[in-house]
Parts: structure tokens; sequence; C-alpha cells
């Protein structure tokens, strides 16, 4: 179990740091995880972003599909964001009526300490033959100190989500890893640590990574390795009864 602490307040622990980055310069590993996410098998016709950010999936998305993702979203930055790109945002899961098709949420619950809870209630909203799908951070032994200073409380395991599925009342539709190579990029950074200026983590890194080392890493993904490891983990679930 790994305490998150509270006390650390640099940088890294900024919304708008981490979602500027992500969403400027991860343009190929952002359209990989709506790749994944379009190609569950389930109706579309009512999408909620669980977690949306400023948008940066939920944009992709309606210009795939012509549709626009309900967005729920707590950041009142982030939330002004979402509705000047003219998409309806909540700012409680509890506050709306609506039952979709699809659910998604991409490394959104790591950040949530009661990570059970809020299964149980998205779940509620999922229609009867909907998909909840999650993006989440895999594998422990990965846990560092970017993980702390991000507000991560844990990153998730086969094990765990199969545990967590059943005391919810979910079912594993697909699960599997992504990121392969991405994997060891972690690790490096458990071990040599994380540097937004000139290290891993930078402009420069995070441009080389997405151009380079990602296609790659999809191709290696896609020979078996993503049922052995990856960065992340991918999982789509359905509700049992």
């Amino acid at each position: 179990m790994y305490k998150f602490n509270k006390d650390i307040t640099d940088e890294y622990i900024d919304a708008d740091y981490q979602e500027n980055m992500v969403g400027s310069f991860l343009t190929n590993y952002n359209n990989h995880i709506i790749d994944l996410i379009l190609n569950v098998d389930c109706i579309k016709d009512s999408i909620l972003d669980f977690g949306a950010g400023s948008g940066t999936l939920a944009k992709i998305i309606r210009n795939r599909i012509q549709k626009s993702p309900v967005c729920l979203e707590i950041d009142p930055n982030f939330k002004n964001k979402l509705i000047k790109n003219d998409f309806e945002v909540i700012g409680n899961i509890l506050s709306t009526k609506k039952q979709f098709d699809l659910i998604y949420s991409s490394n959104v619950l790591e950040h949530i300490a009661d990570d059970k809870e809020i299964l149980k209630t998205l779940k509620s909203k999922l229609k009867q033959n909907g998909r909840l799908v999650l993006y989440l951070p895999a594998f422990d032994i990965l846990f560092s100190e970017m993980d702390e200073r991000v507000g991560h409380f844990r990153r998730y395991s086969k094990r765990k989500i199969i545990k967590i599925s059943n005391q919810t009342g979910l079912k594993i539709d697909k699960m599997f890893y992504v990121d392969s190579v991405g994997f060891f990029a972690s690790l490096a950074i458990r071990i040599f640590g994380w540097n937004s200026n000139d290290g891993i983590g930078s402009k420069k890194s995070l441009i080389i990574y997405d151009k380079f080392i990602f296609p790659l890493s999809k191709l290696i993904d896609r020979t078996g390795f993503r049922y052995l490891l990856g960065k992340n983990i991918f999982v789509s679930l359905k509700k049992s009864h």
C-alpha cells in the first residue's frame, strides 16, 4: 500500500502542468487511447468522459464520430475550457439522472481514494448493455515518486482489477496491458527520477517518446506482449447483474 504525501506542493501536482504536457505533446498516445475506447463493442449514442480534464480525449472522440461526450470534471478552470468548447459539463456524477452507453475514464481512477465506491456509482450510470472503459497505470513495481507527486494512490494489476470488479458487480469484457516499452521507461523513472526540465518528463523527452518510441511500443504490444506487461492497463467492463 502506497501513501500519497499530501504535503507535496511542487509543479508536478499542478493540474494544468499535467494536462498541458499530456495534451500538447502526446498526440499518438492520446489517439491510441481513443482507438482502444472506440473499439469496444457497444452502442455509442450516449458517452460520458469521467475526469475529462481540459477535453483532450473528448475532442478526439467528437472529431472521430461526430458525437460529443458529456464531460465530468471538478476543476473550475478545466470546466470553463470544456464549456467554451461546447461540451455539456457536470461536476458531480450524482447530479445527473442520465445513463450512458459508454463511460470511459483515462488515468483518473488512481487519483481517487475509494475507487470501489466510485466504480459502484459509475456502474449505476451504465445502461444495461453499456460498457465502462478504464485506462489505468499498471504494476505496483513501477510506483515511483512521480506517481506520488501527481496524486496517485495506487497502480493496478490484473489481480486488483479482477478483485474490485467482483466486489462491485462488474464483469470484465476485455483486459490487457498497453505500452510495453513504456514499462521500462517507467522503471527508469523509478530508478533515476523524473525531471520536467531536461530529463525524463521534459517536453523534449515526451516528443521523442510520442513520435518514435510509442509507435514501436504499439507494434510490440501486438506481438503478444500486451498480455505480459505494459505501462498501463486497459479494461472494458459491463454489468454482471
